[in-house]
Protein backbone atom coordinates (compact mmCIF):
# COMPACT_ATOMS: atom_id res chain seq x y z
CA UNK A 1 0.00 0.00 0.00
CA UNK A 2 1.60 3.37 -1.12
CA UNK A 3 0.37 6.27 0.81
CA UNK A 4 1.71 10.10 0.42
CA UNK A 5 -0.07 13.41 0.43
CA UNK A 6 -0.97 13.05 -3.14
CA UNK A 7 -1.57 9.65 -4.06
CA UNK A 8 -2.70 6.87 -1.85
CA UNK A 9 -3.17 3.27 -3.11
CA UNK A 10 -5.49 0.37 -2.03
CA UNK A 11 -6.10 -2.87 -3.16
CA UNK A 12 -8.68 -1.24 -5.47
CA UNK A 13 -7.88 2.41 -5.73
CA UNK A 14 -5.50 4.63 -6.38
CA UNK A 15 -7.06 8.31 -4.97
CA UNK A 16 -5.23 11.27 -6.03
CA UNK A 17 -5.61 15.22 -6.00
CA UNK A 18 -3.83 18.26 -7.29
CA UNK A 19 -0.31 17.96 -6.51
CA UNK A 20 0.26 15.31 -9.30
CA UNK A 21 0.68 14.56 -12.80
CA UNK A 22 -3.17 12.83 -12.98
CA UNK A 23 -4.42 15.85 -12.14
CA UNK A 24 -5.99 18.61 -14.19
CA UNK A 25 -4.44 21.35 -12.68
CA UNK A 26 -0.96 19.93 -12.99
CA UNK A 27 1.34 22.23 -15.26
CA UNK A 28 2.54 20.29 -18.31
CA UNK A 29 4.88 20.52 -21.08
CA UNK A 30 3.40 22.37 -24.10
CA UNK A 31 0.45 20.54 -25.15
CA UNK A 32 0.00 20.78 -28.68
CA UNK A 33 -3.56 20.60 -30.08
CA UNK A 34 -5.59 22.31 -32.64
CA UNK A 35 -2.69 24.24 -33.88
CA UNK A 36 -2.27 25.70 -30.31
CA UNK A 37 -0.21 24.65 -27.49
CA UNK A 38 -1.64 24.53 -23.62
CA UNK A 39 0.03 24.80 -20.00
CA UNK A 40 -2.27 21.96 -18.94
CA UNK A 41 -5.14 19.67 -19.44
CA UNK A 42 -7.73 21.88 -17.59
CA UNK A 43 -6.59 25.27 -20.15
CA UNK A 44 -6.89 22.06 -23.46
CA UNK A 45 -10.34 20.84 -21.66
CA UNK A 46 -11.78 24.61 -21.44
CA UNK A 47 -10.80 25.05 -25.22
CA UNK A 48 -12.52 22.61 -26.54
CA UNK A 49 -15.58 23.60 -24.17
CA UNK A 50 -15.57 27.09 -26.10
CA UNK A 51 -14.92 25.46 -29.18
CA UNK A 52 -18.20 23.07 -28.84
CA UNK A 53 -20.19 26.15 -27.75
CA UNK A 54 -18.37 28.78 -30.42
CA UNK A 55 -16.81 31.26 -28.25
CA UNK A 56 -14.32 31.90 -30.22
CA UNK A 57 -12.72 35.14 -28.26
CA UNK A 58 -12.63 32.58 -24.76
CA UNK A 59 -10.90 30.06 -27.12
CA UNK A 60 -8.02 31.89 -28.19
CA UNK A 61 -7.76 32.92 -24.38
CA UNK A 62 -7.37 29.30 -23.50
CA UNK A 63 -3.99 28.46 -25.04
CA UNK A 64 -1.77 30.98 -22.97
CA UNK A 65 -4.30 30.51 -19.59
CA UNK A 66 -2.93 28.76 -16.21
CA UNK A 67 -4.79 25.95 -14.71
CA UNK A 68 -6.80 28.49 -12.43
CA UNK A 69 -7.62 31.00 -15.52
CA UNK A 70 -8.62 28.49 -17.56
CA UNK A 71 -10.97 27.64 -14.94
CA UNK A 72 -12.57 31.25 -15.02
CA UNK A 73 -13.23 31.61 -18.55
CA UNK A 74 -14.47 28.25 -19.12
CA UNK A 75 -17.28 29.56 -16.58
CA UNK A 76 -18.06 32.56 -18.62
CA UNK A 77 -18.05 30.71 -22.12
CA UNK A 78 -21.02 32.33 -24.11
CA UNK A 79 -23.96 30.25 -25.85
CA UNK A 80 -23.35 27.48 -22.77
CA UNK A 81 -25.96 24.30 -22.84
CA UNK A 82 -25.40 22.66 -19.80
CA UNK A 83 -27.85 19.66 -21.80
CA UNK A 84 -25.28 19.75 -24.44
CA UNK A 85 -22.39 19.79 -22.43
CA UNK A 86 -23.09 17.21 -19.85
CA UNK A 87 -23.05 15.10 -23.63
CA UNK A 88 -19.63 16.28 -24.61
CA UNK A 89 -17.67 16.77 -21.41
CA UNK A 90 -16.29 13.07 -21.16
CA UNK A 91 -15.14 13.07 -24.38
CA UNK A 92 -13.44 16.45 -24.30
CA UNK A 93 -11.98 15.56 -20.84
CA UNK A 94 -10.66 12.74 -22.63
CA UNK A 95 -9.57 14.51 -25.50
CA UNK A 96 -7.39 16.19 -23.20
CA UNK A 97 -6.05 13.85 -21.33
CA UNK A 98 -4.51 11.73 -24.50
CA UNK A 99 -3.32 14.74 -25.79
CA UNK A 100 -1.46 15.42 -22.37
CA UNK A 101 -0.36 12.14 -21.28
CA UNK A 102 1.23 11.56 -24.91
CA UNK A 103 3.58 14.84 -24.56
CA UNK A 104 5.74 13.87 -21.19
CA UNK A 105 7.18 10.29 -20.48
CA UNK A 106 7.09 11.27 -16.50
CA UNK A 107 3.42 11.91 -16.59
CA UNK A 108 2.71 8.50 -19.34
CA UNK A 109 4.80 6.45 -16.32
CA UNK A 110 2.28 7.81 -13.36
CA UNK A 111 -0.60 6.59 -15.14
CA UNK A 112 1.16 3.56 -16.31
CA UNK A 113 2.63 2.52 -13.14
CA UNK A 114 2.53 -1.01 -12.77
CA UNK A 115 1.51 -0.53 -8.96
CA UNK A 116 -1.72 1.15 -10.75
CA UNK A 117 -2.60 -1.62 -12.72
CA UNK A 118 -6.07 -3.28 -12.17
CA UNK A 119 -7.11 -0.11 -9.99
CA UNK A 120 -9.59 2.58 -10.49
CA UNK A 121 -8.45 6.10 -10.59
CA UNK A 122 -10.02 8.46 -8.11
CA UNK A 123 -10.08 12.15 -7.81
CA UNK A 124 -10.24 12.54 -4.43
CA UNK A 125 -11.62 16.22 -4.46
CA UNK A 126 -13.13 17.43 -1.58
CA UNK A 127 -14.75 20.07 -3.49
CA UNK A 128 -16.11 18.67 -7.11
CA UNK A 129 -18.66 16.16 -6.98
CA UNK A 130 -18.54 15.21 -11.20
CA UNK A 131 -15.08 15.04 -11.98
CA UNK A 132 -14.04 13.92 -8.15
CA UNK A 133 -15.84 11.84 -5.25
CA UNK A 134 -16.62 15.39 -3.33
CA UNK A 135 -14.15 14.07 0.25
CA UNK A 136 -10.91 14.29 0.37
CA UNK A 137 -8.08 11.79 -0.03
CA UNK A 138 -7.91 10.71 3.94
CA UNK A 139 -11.97 10.41 3.86
CA UNK A 140 -11.55 8.12 1.35
CA UNK A 141 -8.91 5.93 1.89
CA UNK A 142 -10.57 5.48 5.20
CA UNK A 143 -13.72 4.45 3.29
CA UNK A 144 -16.44 6.99 3.62
CA UNK A 145 -18.89 6.99 0.87
CA UNK A 146 -18.09 8.97 -1.74
CA UNK A 147 -20.34 12.00 -2.93
CA UNK A 148 -19.50 12.12 -6.39
CA UNK A 149 -19.41 10.77 -9.83
CA UNK A 150 -15.29 10.46 -10.39
CA UNK A 151 -15.95 11.85 -13.80
CA UNK A 152 -12.06 12.27 -14.13
CA UNK A 153 -10.95 9.27 -12.62
CA UNK A 154 -12.96 6.75 -14.66
CA UNK A 155 -11.43 8.45 -17.66
CA UNK A 156 -7.91 8.39 -16.66
CA UNK A 157 -8.44 4.59 -15.78
CA UNK A 158 -9.96 4.05 -19.62
CA UNK A 159 -7.05 5.82 -20.73
CA UNK A 160 -4.14 3.92 -18.85
CA UNK A 161 -6.82 0.91 -20.26
CA UNK A 162 -6.58 1.07 -23.67
CA UNK A 163 -2.99 2.11 -23.28
CA UNK A 164 -2.37 -1.15 -22.18
CA UNK A 165 -3.95 -2.91 -24.80
CA UNK A 166 -2.18 -1.34 -27.54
Amino acid sequence: MEINKTIRSTNDYVYFYQKTPLSNWWKSPDIPYDNHTFKSSESLFMYIKAKTFGDIEIANQLPSATHAEAKKLGRKVRGFDRRIWEKERENAMYVALKAKFSVDKDFRDTLMAEEYRNKTFVEASPHDNIWGINISITQAYEGEKWNGLNLLGKLLTQLRDEELKK
